[in-house]
This record gives C-alpha cells, sequence and structure tokens, in this order.
C-alpha cells in the first residue's frame, strides 16, 4: 500500500478508520449483515458475496483489509485481452458487490451514515481521491503496457482511429481516448449500433448492474 501510486488516498481512508474505530466498527458490521450475494449464475462466484465477512470474524478488520487489498490492486490495474474477452469490469464489479442490494453500504457510500443518519464523507472522499490517483497513474508511461495487445485484437478496429500503432500512445488513457478518423468534410463517421456480422457488437440500452457476458 505505502508503495502505491495510490497511497496517499489509501493510508488516508485506513487511518480515518483506524482512528475512528467507536465509528466505523459497530458501521462496518451493520454493512456486512447486509451483504447480499450475487445472482444465480451471475458470475463464477455466485455462491456468496465477496465482501461478506464470515461468521464469528471481525468485520471492522476484514472489511479494512478488503479495501485495502482491492484498491491497491485496483491502483495500476491495466485491463488485458483474455481469448475473446477481457476483464476491463473486474474491479469496477467487485466494488459494485460492496452495495449491491445493502442499503447500509449505500447510504454510506453517498456520504450518509446509516446508523446516525448524519453525513459521513469519509468514504466518498476516499473514493474520489482514489480516482484521482488512479487517473494519474495510467496518464503515466506504466500504464502503457497493454496497449499493444489492444490494438492487435480485431475487434478494436484500430484502422478507424487516426493513430494505429503503439508507439502513438504514450499512456492508457491516450489510447483510451483515441480519435476516429474524422470525414473529408470533418464529420465524423457513422458509427452503427448493430452488425449482425460481428458478433462481439451487442447493443443494451438499460439502467442496471454491470452484467458482463460469461461463457457456460
Amino acid at each position: 500500500m505505502a508503495g502505491s501510486p495510490c497511497a496517499n488516498s489509501l493510508i488516508s481512508f485506513h487511518n480515518a478508520l483506524a482512528m475512528n474505530q467507536d465509528v466505523y466498527a459497530p458501521l462496518m458490521a451493520v454493512i456486512n449483515a447486509g451483504m447480499t450475494p450475487p445472482p444465480v449464475g451471475y458470475s463464477p462466484q455466485n455462491d456468496r458475496n465477496e465482501w461478506h465477512q464470515p461468521v464469528g470474524a471481525k468485520p471492522f478488520m476484514g472489511m479494512a483489509q478488503e479495501f485495502a487489498a482491492v484498491f491497491t490492486d485496483w491502483c495500476t490495474f491495466l485491463p488485458s485481452i483474455q481469448g475473446d474477452e477481457d476483464n476491463g469490469l473486474t474491479y469496477i464489479q467487485k466494488i459494485g458487490w460492496f452495495y449491491y442490494q445493502n442499503f447500509p453500504a449505500q447510504a454510506f457510500t453517498q456520504e450518509i451514515n446509516p446508523m446516525t443518519g448524519l453525513e459521513d464523507s469519509v468514504l466518498a472522499t476516499f473514493l474520489k481521491d482514489f480516482s484521482d490517483q488512479r487517473g494519474a497513474f495510467m496518464n503515466s508511461e506504466p500504464s502503457a503496457l497493454r496497449v499493444p495487445e489492444w490494438i492487435n485484437d480485431p475487434r478494436i478496429e484500430i484502422e478507424d482511429y487516426e493513430d494505429q500503432t503503439s508507439k502513438d500512445f504514450s499512456n492508457w488513457n491516450a489510447f483510451f481516448s483515441r480519435l476516429i478518423k474524422s470525414n473529408p468534410d470533418g464529420t465524423i463517421p457513422s458509427r452503427p449500433v448493430t452488425m449482425p456480422d460481428r458478433k462481439y457488437v451487442v447493443v443494451s440500452p438499460t439502467d442496471c448492474i454491470m452484467n458482463p457476458l460469461y461463457k457456460h
């Protein structure tokens, strides 16, 4: 944690919890009691919520350690391609399970202590600071490590973009925000939302939890 690009946010959050255990120990116990397993068949870990601390454990200690481990790994996580899938949503999903169908966790994420109803921004502040620090890492040269494998994936259709080689991108964010080639008149070519001949194009407008496609 100390050597992470996100060390400032991680250490500040850890210290805030540790120095106020009288507040956050009972709060974590309430959040832990509200942990809900993912829907059956939703993911390979559908038997339990990964954040849930087992009976007999101390939820405060377990969740504090889980936050430290998850966000330390997430800080320098670089999405990679695995066959015809990728793991880009790994940590977005993982934090989603923290507050999935869990009102106390949702309230805490939204700057409210569910036990008192009073404002409590310790988690929200951490998430904002962490996002800023991870964003800075994704703007740095080490974040470009996996860009070549993405460029070589035919699903990216790199020929549609102005920059097409790994040396054109100095970091991950530069690749992620790459520019589509413009038409001669300066307009951007139309991008069809359905392409029956390309099975990897799926359109499903909805407001829901993250739901990647798993092979069975």
